[in-house]
Order: C-alpha cells, then structure tokens, then sequence
C-alpha cells in the first residue's frame, strides 16, 4: 500500500466504498457508517456470540454491517457476506469506516487503510475521548453485547461530525509511520 494523505485515503475510500456496495446490491449513495468484521482468525464462542448479538442490536442504529469471512454466519443477517481472499481483505479494508477488531486482527493495518477500529484495550490504541480530541480507536471495556454495542454506537455517532471522524483517522494513520 502506497502511504496517502487522509484526504486521499478518504476519497479513495469512498470510490472503494461506491464498488463494494455496487457488488453488494446496496444502496449507494449511504450516509451510513460501514462497519466490518475481518475474521481471518479463529473466532471464539465468545467472539461469535458478540457478532450475533451486535447482529441483533443493530437493527435499530443506522449502519451498515460487513463481514469478511471463508464462510456465512448462521444468525447474522443484518451482515453482507463477503468471501475471504486477499482482493477482497484489501477491499474491506479500505472500504470500511471501521473495523470490530477482535485479538488476531492487526491494529496498525486496519489504521494505516483509514479505518477506525472498535476494540477491546490494546497497546496501539487510545480510546477516543470528544471533549479533549484525543484517541485513535473506540474501546470497548467487556466482552459483552452491551459493550461492544455501547463502543459501536458512540464510533457512529462520532461518524457524524466528518471533522471528528477525519481527526481519529489522521491520528490512526500516524500510528505506522
């Protein structure tokens, strides 16, 4: 990947974004945030209970939901499938206003590709706080439903103001440069 400034990498990511919901039959243009799982690890029960149940939480929030997987998830509709090879890892990536990063997801990659991503604590982030305009990352304190969908929420209300959204952005991608 080619180092972009985040006006670059924005613009591109929503010509990216345009692509990936044409293929998906989505609606486009969305205002809505996309929000993306990559698993490309092995998912725990807990893990897959999250998805379901932020499955299940997200049909009352304005978002679109993406996952990249070898296979489809029973009980998650509200989610587009994608397959799992490397062209389309690449694609959601950059497509993907955020990323529900889970242990075996690399942090710096999904940063460095713009997206912001929703996590437990880890060394390379910071929760995002608005009052002080710091933090590169929304943080989720357990593994349970209502905190993974507490971190989601406050990530798509922070997508409304482009100015917030970009700065975390921008904070991100300074994480591997």
């Amino acid at each position: 990947m080619s180092y972009l400034s985040v006006d670059e990498t924005l613009a591109q990511k929503k010509e990216i974004k345009k692509k990936v919901y044409k293929g998906l039959s989505l609606k486009y243009p969305s205002k809505k945030p996309l929000i993306s799982i990559i698993a490309d690890g092995e998912l725990s029960e807990s893990e897959l209970a999250l998805i379901r149940g932020l499955n299940e939480a997200g049909k009352d929030i304005d978002v679109d939901f993406l996952i990249l997987a070898e296979s489809g998830f029973d009980g998650c509709s509200r989610f587009q499938f994608v397959p799992y090879n490397l062209g389309n890892r690449e694609m959601v990536l950059e497509a993907s206003d955020f990323v529900l990063a889970f242990k075996f997801n690399d942090i710096e990659e999904i940063m460095m590709h713009g997206a912001v991503p929703i996590c437990k604590n880890r060394a390379e982030v910071e929760n995002y706080d608005a009052q002080t305009e710091k933090g590169n990352a929304f943080i989720y304190k357990n593994d349970t439903v209502f905190s993974v969908f507490e971190a989601s929420v406050r990530a798509i209300e922070t997508y409304k103001f482009p100015w917030d959204f970009k700065h975390i952005v921008r904070t991100g991608m300074k994480i591997g440069v």
